[in-house]
């Protein structure tokens, strides 16, 4: 290659199990859930679920490259973004209502109904959670190459909690 000519990102680079981390972190809460009740359910139970949260993921990830200049590998990246993220809510609104109730950092939470806090901290993570992806997609769409240890990252992380 001549020098000073960019190389764009290739949609036909080779492929390795590292780059199918979208699929990882799609099955990771399905999984871990059945590990926890395995005797209370059956593995063709959780056939439904499996396949929709794949589902979910394949969209997910074959729209992200269309938003990051078509390039897959940064697709991937915010695919498993948003899939923990999505994931994740529900754990980090407890988690909001826990850190807010013990620090006193909210005063009117102790005297709200339960399901006006609840939406109020809904709103407060759904907030928190758009910026942390408008962060992700501006990020991602820098002409900068992705770093190969991202993926790699991403991936065994993955794996690791499957």
């Amino acid at each position: 290659m001549p020098f000073g000519q960019r190389t764009r990102p290739s949609l036909r680079a080779p492929m390795s199990w590292v780059d199918f981390h979208p699929l990882f972190w799609s099955l990771q809460p399905i999984v871990f859930l059945y590990a926890r009740a395995v005797q209370e359910v059956a593995a063709v139970q959780i056939l439904l679920p499996v396949v929709a949260a794949l589902v979910g993921a394949v969209l997910t990830w074959a729209v992200a490259p269309m938003v990051l200049r078509r390039d897959v590998r940064k697709g991937a990246v915010l695919t498993s973004v948003l899939l923990a993220l999505f994931f994740s809510f529900g754990r980090v609104v407890n988690l909001a209502d826990g850190f807010f109730r013990s620090t006193r950092l909210w005063p009117n939470l102790d005297w709200m109904q339960l399901t006006t806090r609840t939406l109020s901290l809904q709103a407060d993570v759904v907030s928190a959670f758009s910026v942390l992806i408008v962060v992700a997609v501006v990020r991602l769409r820098r002409k900068k190459p992705l770093s190969v240890k991202i993926p790699h990252l991403m991936a065994w992380t993955a794996a690791t909690l499957i």
